[in-house]
């Protein structure tokens, strides 16, 4: 790739690799004029996609689950433990964001929340429990 700075005459050899994220369908915005279609091809040499949290299968949500708890028990040097109640409140919890963080987060508030190490019910955040208990365990649409 060459770089032509502003106000240069002469274009300068690069060596870069792109890495662009976006929950937002280009292709879409390009037919509207909000993206540009050369921009767009640049940036497509390969397209990963990740499914959202909601879409992704029970045990898929559980590995990302215990992995963020390994990932926090090492910063914190304590253990941390999930009850069965909350792992499956969490697992079946359709985090309508639909991103990692979103969990990542939820799990972040409810070790700060837990008077010790077990991480239960009462430790996740009364605004996600709320909804759940409004619909009455129900499956909650996003």
């Amino acid at each position: 790739m060459e770089i032509k700075p502003l106000g240069q005459s002469r274009c300068i050899k690069t060596d870069v690799k792109i890495l662009a994220a976006t929950n937002e369908n280009l292709e879409s915005m390009v037919k509207k004029n909000l993206f540009r279609k050369d921009l767009l091809q640049r940036l497509k040499g390969y397209e990963i996609t990740l499914p959202p949290l909601r879409k992704r299968s029970l045990q898929e949500k559980e590995m990302i689950i215990n992995h963020l708890l390994k990932k926090f028990q090492k910063i914190c040097n304590k253990p941390f433990i999930l009850t069965k109640e909350a792992e499956f409140w969490l697992v079946n919890f359709p985090f309508c964001g639909g991103n990692i963080r979103e969990l990542k987060n939820t799990l972040q508030s409810m070790i700060i929340n837990a008077p010790d190490h077990y991480l239960e019910m009462s430790s996740i955040p009364p605004h996600l429990r709320q909804n759940h208990l409004a619909n009455n365990g129900n499956k909650i649409m996003c």
